[in-house]
């Protein structure tokens, strides 16, 4: 399900690391890793799209993620079709199936 592409070299996993990007800007790699259990490559390999980059924090020692101008276009067009494929699913799975499921998901994954 993590690998559902719903527009054109944007997978889910991408788009939620825009959103958390987006919605925590500045946020450090340990923030990133444990809140998207993502790791530096990861991080690294995204940022060879152009869409996060990372700044010295004030901290020089310390690094921080940013959007780019590009990775915020891509994540406004993206919406409407996350939109439009979160409802899909809805539809498909049934909205209370597909939170218990999900729920279900971060708790095995948190231990």
């Amino acid at each position: 399900m993590f690998g559902i592409r719903y527009s054109p070299r944007l997978f889910a996993s991408l788009h939620s690391l825009l959103r958390f990007v987006t919605a925590n800007h500045g946020a450090r790699t340990s923030d990133l890793a444990k809140a998207l259990l993502i790791d530096m490559s990861t991080l690294t390999n995204q940022q060879s799209l152009g869409w996060i980059a990372r700044e010295v924090a004030e901290d020089r020692r310390e690094r921080r993620w940013v959007i780019t101008r590009e990775g915020g276009k891509r994540f406004d067009q993206a919406i409407p079709l996350w939109e439009r494929a979160q409802a899909e699913l809805d539809e498909k799975i049934g909205a209370g199936d597909m939170r218990r499921q999900v729920h279900g998901h971060h708790r095995s994954c948190s231990g």
